[in-house]
């Protein structure tokens, strides 16, 4: 399960929102859709490597050229040579960004790496910052990689401009699927900022399919994400490390690409149930649920037949 990854405080949130708001009017972005990624890179003064090889190899020889104040520990260079998807050398101003991922991860990854160049607390801290697979010096990188992974969010979701829009549509799973495609940004990204930025109560929880010993179909729990008022009515999510028959996700699980919304009952923290809605989407790589309470909104099972529509 991945731990949750772009959760600040109010007082970091703020600082990130403020640098991100700065991005988004130096590269002239509000408005303009999908997020034109590459007139923020440009904005920022750096730019996207057109051709590297992120392998052993590129990054050994990267890290014997810098100086040997700037050195990485042994350990910390074994850890770099590992699956590097994104690397941002402030030296020459480049940010380098492994090709072979999905290109919704290399938007993603793109602006998360000029976040960690445009927060003005983090440039002063290294010249190389790469973001791998492995944790690189945890005490400092967990924080940068909140305030990175925020900004990005921030910016590829011009900061309330999604939250705006995605409150004008039908409330459902559907909406940040469409919505994704609308800023360019993966189905992940835009369903999590879809849950968290929502005004009602709800949450996204994510699995991978996996097979259990006897090769049977099972969901196996990835991360998970609510709004703030899901929080304070039902509490942090709870959720089996694998999901099998007889729990909810399980029997609610799509055999299609979608599931139509259906009843279930959740628990708040009186534990009482509350009758609510869950739905899904298989993306063919993850396995998303959306579930809230029928008293947030009436009008959601509407959501499994909306037809969304935005202006240019």
């Amino acid at each position: 399960m991945k731990s949750d990854d772009a959760t600040l405080d109010p007082a970091q949130e703020k600082q990130v929102r403020k640098y991100a708001d700065l991005l988004l009017r130096k590269g002239g972005a509000y408005g303009r859709f999908p997020t034109p990624v590459s007139d923020l890179v440009g904005a920022a003064e750096l730019e996207i490597a057109r051709e590297n090889a992120l392998d052993k190899v590129f990054l050994g020889s990267l890290y014997r050229s810098l100086p040997n104040s700037l050195k990485l520990a042994p350990d910390r260079l074994k850890s770099a040579l590992g699956k590097v998807m994104g690397l941002l050398d402030r030296r020459d101003r480049t940010v380098h960004i492994d090709k072979d991922l999905h290109p919704k991860k290399v938007v993603f990854l793109s602006i998360h790496e000029v976040g960690h160049d445009f927060l003005p607390w983090q440039r002063k801290t290294f010249d190389v910052l790469e973001d791998s697979d492995s944790e690189l010096d945890p005490e400092t990188r967990d924080k940068f990689e909140r305030e990175a992974n925020c900004f990005s969010s921030d910016v590829l979701f011009q900061l309330d401009t999604f939250a705006k829009e995605a409150a004008d549509c039908a409330f459902g799973i559907r909406t940040p699927l469409a919505l994704s495609k609308r800023y360019g940004a993966s189905f992940y990204a835009t369903a999590r900022r879809y849950v968290v930025t929502s005004r009602f109560p709800c949450a996204l929880v994510v699995f991978n399919r996996v097979k259990d010993d006897q090769g049977t179909d099972r969901l196996a729990f990835r991360r998970s994400a609510a709004s703030s008022s899901y929080l304070a009515r039902f509490g942090p999510l709870v959720v089996n490390a694998v999901c099998g028959p007889g729990t909810l996700y399980y029997q609610h699980r799509p055999f299609g690409k979608f599931t139509a919304p259906s009843p279930c009952t959740l628990s708040d923290r009186n534990r009482e149930n509350v009758a609510s809605v869950i739905e899904a989407f298989d993306s063919t790589f993850e396995v998303f649920f959306l579930v809230y309470p029928v008293s947030a909104r009436p009008a959601a099972f509407s959501a499994a037949g909306a037809r969304l529509s935005f202006p240019n």
